[in-house]
């Protein structure tokens, strides 16, 4: 290659069309939550995903018992039991049952490299957002039920 040739680097999908990077196939020796780890760190994730991600799997591990690699095949029944049980039994929200899902997602398909298919678990139910609305009275009273600095004088924040 000479100076100033621009090299064209064409990256092929591996196992996934359109996702336009390579597998990372991480080194057998090693235990899982370290293949998770090596994975993760590959593809440049956060250090703070890497250890929430390791948490979740180690609680899935647990939670099934699990002691050896084959016992990992079928995920998609042993994910929906977990989820459902955190959804459940956990009582969860629904944002962290979806990092736990994600978690799960993340070691399938990356690291295990196995099929994740639909995933039918219950649910966390999200609160129900009310807007609050001050009355016409309340407005001009100027009593919003702020505290601080501003609460007694009527301004608005």
């Amino acid at each position: 290659m000479s100076i100033g040739e621009v090299r064209q680097w064409k990256r092929e999908p591996a196992g996934r069309p359109g996702h336009g990077f390579e597998a990372v196939i991480p080194n057998p020796k090693l235990k899982l939550l370290d293949q998770v780890k090596e994975v993760m760190r590959l593809r440049h994730y956060s250090i703070r995903t890497e250890e929430c991600y390791c948490d979740w799997i180690r609680r899935y591990v647990k939670f099934h018992g699990m002691r050896s690699r084959e016992e990992l095949s079928d995920g998609t029944a042993k994910v929906e039991l977990f989820l459902s049980n955190l959804a459940v039994n956990g009582n969860v929200s629904a944002s962290t049952q979806n990092q736990a899902f994600n978690a799960l997602l993340f070691l399938y398909r990356e690291v295990l490299h196995q099929p994740f298919e639909n995933v039918q678990a219950v649910r966390a139910s999200r609160p129900v957002r009310v807007p609050v609305v001050l009355t016409a009275e309340e407005a001009k009273a100027g009593d919003n039920g702020y505290v601080g600095a501003a609460a007694g004088s009527g301004e608005a924040l």
